[in-house]
């Protein structure tokens, strides 16, 4: 079974499964940035509860995206990743050139 992997958006909505109530106080459903408020809050040592497992489990749930091609709620698992963005890759993206831009809309030539 492949998986299929998203970065949410903040103002994507977020509804946690019956095990996972109560964990979160904005409540059982919220939106990304909300979601990423508490665990900011988690990570400084503000939280009493202990929910490291959350970081190697990830957090039964089911979302609904804002502008996305998939309609309505979609189950799954919201999962904390680091990204990295290299400087040299955005400074590659940044040079593309005219004749770069055309063969890409006439791949033909």
């Amino acid at each position: 079974m492949s998986q299929e992997r998203e970065i949410l958006n903040n103002n994507d909505v977020i509804s946690v499964f019956k095990h996972d109530l109560g964990r979160f106080a904005s409540g059982d459903t919220l939106k990304a940035l909300q979601l990423l408020t508490e665990y900011e809050g988690y990570i400084k040592g503000q939280t009493k509860t202990n929910n490291s497992e959350i970081f190697l489990q990830g957090i039964e749930c089911e979302v609904l995206r804002q502008n996305s091609e998939h309609q309505g709620w979609r189950k799954g698992k919201i999962k904390f990743v680091i990204q990295f963005e290299s400087e040299s890759a955005e400074a590659n993206k940044s040079t593309t050139t005219l004749d770069d831009i055309r063969k890409q809309i006439d791949p033909i030539k």
